[in-house]
């Protein structure tokens, strides 16, 4: 008998016998499943629920994440600002995997952090996604946590 006759009587056996199965358990599920009614099912979405302080938040709500103090690599600065800006921002609706960084004369920078061969495709970038969105916008690179 060659492998290939043995594949051959498999492939016949997994479908004579699993046709089978099939049959037998195609007779134990019922023709008609209970529907539930669209009274009892929840209607909050996202926007309605409620935060732990008992107040809406909504879909949009997204959390800046303080910049890892071991990364090297590019990054886009979206702004600037005095003190912390608050999570509803309007830049942080647009831009998710926003992360913050505390700078030496004092403020904080809020840094897309993104994956680029080279500085002049990020440039690129920038200039015709990120800018018209964010016009303070900027390309930064990092090594070791540390802009360059």
């Amino acid at each position: 008998m060659t492998p290939y006759s043995k594949i051959i009587i498999l492939t016949i056996s997994v479908l004579f016998f699993g046709t089978g199965l099939m049959a037998q358990i195609n007779d134990t599920i019922p023709s008609e499943l209970p529907q539930q009614s669209t009274d009892e099912l929840p209607t909050k979405t996202k926007e309605e629920k409620l935060s732990k302080a008992g107040k809406t938040t909504p879909s949009y709500f997204r959390h800046h994440k303080k910049l890892p103090a071991t990364y090297s690599g590019f990054g886009i600065e979206l702004t600037r600002s005095e003190l912390p800006l608050k999570r509803d921002y309007h830049l942080f609706q647009q831009f998710g995997n926003v992360h913050y960084e505390k700078l030496d004369k004092g403020g904080y920078a809020y840094v897309l952090l993104v994956k680029f061969s080279n500085k002049k495709a990020l440039k690129n970038y920038v200039e015709q996604l990120v800018k018209p969105k964010a016009p303070d916008a900027k390309a930064v690179v990092y090594k070791i946590g540390k802009r360059k």
